[in-house]
């Protein structure tokens, strides 16, 4: 009798520590996947490039294959949360312009001479807490024309 209790016990604690087991597994195993992910994700960058001038701006631009137009927002404007069908190239030309990636959930900051890479399909938000200038490359001609943001619901 004592012998089928014990063994009842021992049953019962193995089935919890095999639960316990797959419960810390599993969670360790969704923490690791969903960092990886965000890392593997394309996200806003910023590159330091130190051009001076719009038509510097505008040359890289065109050696980069992108179809340019120009840009402004002013102190306090805000682009909420949305994302591109095509990726985009900001380069600053002056001001502050600050981007929110929302994958990475960091705020990065771009000055004049400072160049942004927005992947196609990024989430990422906008504003200037000063007035700023800038040249935006676009992937094509009719990006360029027709551009528009996308609201983060219709993300494919």
């Amino acid at each position: 009798m004592i012998k089928n209790f014990f063994l009842i016990v021992l049953f019962g604690f193995l089935k919890h520590l095999k639960k316990l087991f797959y419960t810390i597994f599993l969670d360790r195993l969704f923490l690791a996947s969903s960092y990886f992910l965000r890392k593997s994700m394309m996200s806003v960058a910023i590159e330091k490039i130190g051009f001076s001038s719009r038509e510097e701006a505008i040359q890289l631009a065109k050696s980069e294959g992108f179809f340019f137009r120009d840009g402004a927002m002013e102190t306090g404007d805000i682009e909420d949360i949305h994302w591109h069908k095509t990726g985009l190239h900001i380069y600053v030309l002056s001001g502050l312009f600050e981007t929110f990636d929302a994958a990475r959930d960091e705020l990065l900051i771009a000055r004049g001479g400072d160049l942004i890479k927005i992947p196609k399909n990024t989430l990422h938000a906008a504003r200037c807490p000063i007035p700023a200038t800038y040249v935006v490359g676009f992937e094509s001609e009719k990006a360029a024309k027709g551009f528009q943001p996308e609201l983060p619901e219709d993300l494919p």
